[in-house]
């Protein structure tokens, strides 16, 4: 499609997914996103590398962070693996699961004295840049995305509602040591404790929390059917300006992070 783009349908779990890639010049690697026919608000990003002969790579590491003092599962995916892993300084591989020519499964486990930060990860030849963070306790947590929509939807209607997906991230203090500017280290994704506040004084008001729908321990957003709804003397629909609040504990630290979400109305296209 022109040349430099992927356009795909697979179906997958029984569900029909939709792909939508760019495709560098050269033709030999992809990126962009898949995500649900009929709920394109869920779904995740992809990045494919064409297996040229001959050639190795390490394209990923998962999970993709590693802290020091826990034994963590690690899956290497590539393709032509072959030769030593090397997890990088400071990290040491405490028992080989699989070892095969596309993933590698370890169980590994980083030093004490292992130095907070992004390690190159290797299996001979393959180098996968960045693709492991080392570190002891997070310095600071975000929410992404930082703003959401989620729409209410008919039960059973024509419409359906619209969800929404948040995350919490964990991050350190880059070399300026301050949280919240442009050298952060990203350490990905953490599992959360998720809540619901209002966004203001007129949302409290409203009693937004109550019937505007409900979070998920897995970040995500289930919105609440669509009005009329006698329960409620503010409106007759169920929208709501909400705080969706992540906390995670991070070796006895507590860090929290909050996104703004807005639910809202149908959309009628």
């Amino acid at each position: 499609y022109t040349g430099y783009d992927w356009r795909g349908t697979i179906t997958l779990g029984g569900k029909t997914i939709q792909q939508v890639f760019a495709v560098t010049a050269d033709g030999d690697s992809m990126n962009g996103r898949w995500y649900y026919r009929g709920a394109d608000e869920l779904g995740g990003y992809m990045s494919a590398t064409r297996m040229r002969s001959g050639a190795s790579q390490v394209m990923a590491v998962e999970p993709s962070s590693l802290r020091v003092g826990a034994k963590t599962r690690l899956v290497i995916v590539g393709f032509n693996l072959r030769g030593k892993l090397n997890l990088g300084d400071g990290v040491k591989v405490d028992k080989v699961v699989s070892s095969g020519p596309n993933e590698q499964v370890v169980i590994a486990q980083a030093e004490e004295k292992a130095a907070d930060g992004p390690r190159d990860v290797s299996v001979g030849g393959a180098i996968g840049k960045a693709a492991l963070v080392v570190y002891h306790r997070l310095d600071s947590l975000r929410v992404e995305p930082g703003y959401g929509i989620a729409r209410v939807g008919s039960n059973g209607g024509p419409i359906a509602p619209v969800d929404a997906q948040f995350e919490a991230v964990g991050y350190l203090n880059g070399p300026d040591g301050k949280p919240g500017t442009k050298d952060d280290i990203r350490v990905g994704v953490m599992r959360a404790k998720w809540t619901v506040k209002p966004y203001n004084r007129e949302a409290a008001e409203r009693h937004d929390t109550r019937y505007a729908g409900r979070i998920e321990q897995n970040g995500r957003f289930i919105p609440a059917a669509a009005g009329p709804d006698p329960k409620r003397a503010y409106s007759t629909n169920n929208t709501g300006d909400l705080k969706l609040v992540a906390t995670v504990d991070t070796n006895g630290k507590r860090l929290s992070a909050a996104a703004h979400l807005i639910v809202t109305v149908q959309r009628w296209d």
